[in-house]
């Protein structure tokens, strides 16, 4: 109940190896309405299970569970063997919480479910700062994340990893944001390495991967994002992409690098003849851009690349290595 979970304190707390059996779900932390609580040092490792449709989750935040600390604590090595089944290190749905310094690294499928170091589906206002996803892995056609915040709100993820994460042909990004997020920050994080196998797509950080409802107005900053993968053909390769029809989220002072090997063409009279068939990997291996995002036709986006207006843009890459995004401006209203 909400009277025995509030104001809690857990310390040095392990829940591990705890098995969902063929078809059911298996979690080490169930948090249903837990208030103000602190969890410091706390373990959840090596869960298992979910044939069908089950879910497996280290630390699973329902949505009465609001205002709570989690510090230190590792959610780490779940794995699903089921093809509808998801494994999550974190499952949130709640807000005002704060996660400092934990860890959902190491959470695999091995026949088709979805894999998720950290997932905030419906928050606001929640800060996960120094938290790592790495190593995540999904198998077959379904997809794998570092972090995903869905229809979130004014969420900030600071200093955080989703590096080394692998998928085949589904989608693998060390960082989404999807779905209408709004206002929401992805600050001074790493975001490299990630991988797919397959005729997949691979982000360093993505936004609006369902190209769905759009992100607005997010902030994605200071991050590097470099030495993402994808080799096969048919697979589709960039360090950052916005799939918002029309981008108005601050993109500014990242390093997108050695992502692909397609660059934007700047001469004497610019020609901008990037277009989103570069972002696909073709039978030798060539494709795959730094980063792409599009803009209305009506909007003016100033001063992206040393002292050139690029104004109507479209998109924007380059393959120059260690190149650093300068400045998007957003739409001013």
């Amino acid at each position: 109940s909400s009277d025995l979970t509030k104001g809690c304190v857990f310390s040095g707390c392990n829940v591990n190896n705890i098995s969902g059996n063929s078809v059911g779900s298996a979690y080490s932390f169930y948090l249903d309405a837990a208030k103000d609580c602190v969890f410091r040092n706390c373990d959840a490792a090596g869960l298992s299970g979910g044939n069908n449709s089950g879910t497996v989750s280290g630390f699973r935040l329902e949505s009465a569970s609001t205002n709570n600390s989690f510090i230190n604590c590792n959610s780490s090595g779940h794995t699903v063997s089921g093809t509808s089944s998801t494994v999550y290190g974190w499952q949130v749905a709640s807000n005002n919480n704060r996660f400092e310094n934990c860890d959902g690294s190491a959470i695999g499928s091995s026949s088709g479910g979805l894999a998720y170091g950290f997932y905030l589906s419906s928050v606001s206002n929640t800060l996960l700062k120094n938290c790592n996803a790495v190593g995540c892995q999904s198998s077959g056609a379904t997809n794998c994340y570092g972090f995903f915040s869905t229809a979130g709100r004014s969420n900030l993820f600071e200093g955080c990893k989703g590096s080394s994460n692998k998928a085949v042909t589904g989608t693998c990004a060390g960082i989404a944001l999807d779905a209408a997020e709004t206002l929401s920050s992805v600050t001074n994080g790493e975001f490299s390495g990630n991988q797919v196998t397959g005729a997949g797509s691979c982000y360093g950080i993505v936004l609006d991967p369902a190209n769905s409802s759009g992100v607005n107005k997010c902030t994605i900053s200071n991050n590097n994002a470099s030495m993402n993968l994808a080799t096969t053909s048919g697979a589709t390769l960039a360090g950052f992409r916005d799939f918002t029809s029309d981008s108005n989220s601050l993109i500014s002072g990242n390093v997108f690098s050695l992502n692909g090997n397609k660059s934007l063409n700047i001469g004497s009279a610019p020609n901008y003849d990037i277009d989103s068939s570069d972002l696909s990997i073709d039978g030798s291996g060539n494709g795959g851009l730094n980063m792409y995002l599009t803009y209305d036709s009506g909007q003016n986006v100033a001063d992206i690349v040393n002292e050139t207006d690029v104004s109507n843009m479209q998109a924007l890459s380059t393959s120059l290595m260690g190149w650093t995004n300068l400045l998007v401006v957003p739409e001013q209203s």
